[in-house]
């Protein structure tokens, strides 16, 4: 497995807004492709969603049915004994939660720096969606599996992170503990779970083989499919937004299922911490990174080896200023921009701004320091301010640069031609792409994001322009009688700069060889 790479983290980043704003597109991560390098993924309540970009930033953005997300407290079918009251102290990734919620899971036993015991849930299992008061009871079964207070009481609500109720939050976790204590609540599964997970926590990757163990599906197992997933999540309360979350695949059937929220996903070899469980579909699981989870309660897992060892949270990174372009409209080539940033480390107290690495996704490394200045090269830059500690852990703030070039020559779509071609009944659509400079002339070597689409239907098609400037793709199969349309998203060349012209959007209706009637 190999880390996910800056670039496809910019790329979506810097494109979430615009894709989330597609119908039917309802998030975005970063997954895989079928070469094995990253992709940006648009997470879609469907197949089919129109008019998603082939590619952002040089990205390749793929469509990736998830089907509607939704938080998980509301279980099926659980087992028996996952969902009956089991003496104290009881196990991790059984039936639990506050006596106005149907059913969630115990994800683990965590203690603060005191030694004070806590089980760990999600807000929606433990604080009723924000609803609850810290000191309110938390059962053990929940209350669909006839548990009830106070003579099923396994402790009450301590601390929860509130989930803020918007479709442009920023929401990170879903998270709740409720006070307990050693004779109430224990470190492991049951007998035929996974036993006790480790203290040690493990970043999401791409690949990465997980398990878990929760109230309604037991000890399940899985990978990592998407990770910094930016996602919207119903409730009962209303729509949520979440960013930097995990998208979780099972290996055989699903890897969760309603009442299984709250439950620790660990690494299938090691046990070791990788994410909190907290809502899916049919066919996803959804996490919060468990660093995140464990930071923003101040506790760690109690695995029985000893005082939990200080978490070590990433460095804290902020870009304070970009300088004001030079005349005052927009940044040009080759203007010198600076860029003042800060860090700190509440572990590492020597790190501070001094130990910024800053980064362009198109210029690459651009300095280290508190202070950088640079001239940038044409383009949209994500800009990125990062900072290492001592354990290994990275924090960083990114901005986004437009840079022009006043002085750059143009080029533009001069024209979009079709043909026909036939196999016995079937008629293949070919349609060409031509680019030309500001003199009429062909441009080669131009990178070609386009879409052939009809109601209904679209098919990416990326290329390269000839010598002659152009640019052809194939439908096979098109259906006659039926309107075609190509549109070019973008051009991009090492040396032009693309004008979108009026040509850069075309139709043909399939049979008549003709351009179909505005």
């Amino acid at each position: 497995m190999r880390p996910v790479s800056g670039r496809a983290i910019a790329a979506q980043e810097a494109h979430t807004n615009a894709l989330m704003a597609i119908d039917g597109v309802i998030g975005t991560a970063v997954g895989k492709g079928s070469g094995g390098g990253h992709v940006v993924l648009a997470l879609t309540t469907a197949a089919g969603v129109r008019g998603i970009p082939g590619a952002v930033d040089g990205v390749i953005v793929r469509p990736y049915v998830t089907g509607k997300l939704v938080a998980q407290p509301k279980p099926g079918s659980g087992g028996v004994d996952r969902t009956a009251r089991f003496d104290r102290p009881v196990p991790i990734g059984v039936s639990t939660g506050h006596t106005a919620i149907t059913a969630g899971t115990i994800g683990a036993r965590v203690v603060d720096a005191n030694g004070n015991i806590f089980a760990l849930s999600n807000n929606h299992v433990y604080a009723n969606e924000n609803l609850a008061t810290n000191g309110d009871a938390v059962i053990q079964p929940g209350t669909i599996d006839d548990g009830e207070s106070p003579a099923d009481d396994l402790g009450t609500l301590s601390n929860y992170v509130p989930i803020v109720f918007s479709t442009s939050a920023s929401n990170v976790v879903d998270a709740a503990i409720a006070a307990t204590d050693a004779t109430k609540l224990g470190r492991s599964t049951p007998a035929d779970g996974y036993g006790v997970p480790s203290a040690i926590t493990a970043d999401a990757v791409v690949g990465q083989n997980v398990r878990k163990y929760g109230r309604t599906t037991g000890q399940t197992d899985g990978r990592v499919d998407a990770v910094n997933a930016t996602v919207q999540i119903g409730y009962d309360s209303g729509t949520a937004r979440f960013v930097g979350q995990v998208i979780i695949k099972g290996r055989k059937g699903s890897f969760s299922d309603g009442g299984d929220s709250g439950s620790l996903i660990v690494t299938k070899d090691g046990s070791n911490q990788v994410a909190l469980l907290y809502a899916g579909s049919s066919s996803v699981t959804i996490g919060n990174p468990i660093d995140a989870v464990l930071s923003a309660l101040n506790v760690s897992i109690d695995d029985g080896n000893g005082p939990p060892p200080t978490p070590n949270n990433a460095p804290v990174v902020s870009i304070d200023n970009v300088s004001d372009p030079d005349n005052g409209v927009g940044y040009e080539v080759p203007e010198s921009i600076t860029f003042t940033g800060s860090a700190s480390d509440t572990e590492d107290l020597g790190l501070d701004a001094e130990d910024l690495s800053w980064s362009s996704n198109i210029d690459g490394l651009l300095g280290t320091g508190a202070i950088v200045s640079a001239s940038l090269s044409r383009g949209t830059h994500i800009v990125t301010a990062s900072a290492t500690d001592d354990g290994g852990k990275t924090g960083s703030d990114s901005v986004t640069v437009v840079v022009t070039d006043p002085n750059a020559l143009t080029m533009s779509v001069g024209d979009i031609g079709f043909s026909e071609s036939y196999r016995g009944p079937h008629t293949d659509l070919t349609f060409t792409i031509t680019n030309f400079d500001e003199d009429d002339e062909p441009v080669a070597g131009a990178a070609i994001t386009s879409v052939l689409s009809r109601i209904g239907q679209s098919w990416n098609f990326n290329g390269t322009t000839n010598s002659n400037g152009e640019m052809s793709g194939k439908l096979r199969s098109a259906r006659v009688g039926t309107v075609y349309t190509v549109t070019v998203n973008n051009v991009t060349h090492s040396i032009f700069v693309f004008a979108d012209g009026s040509s850069s959007v075309e139709s043909w209706l399939v049979g008549t060889g003709e351009v179909p009637n505005p």
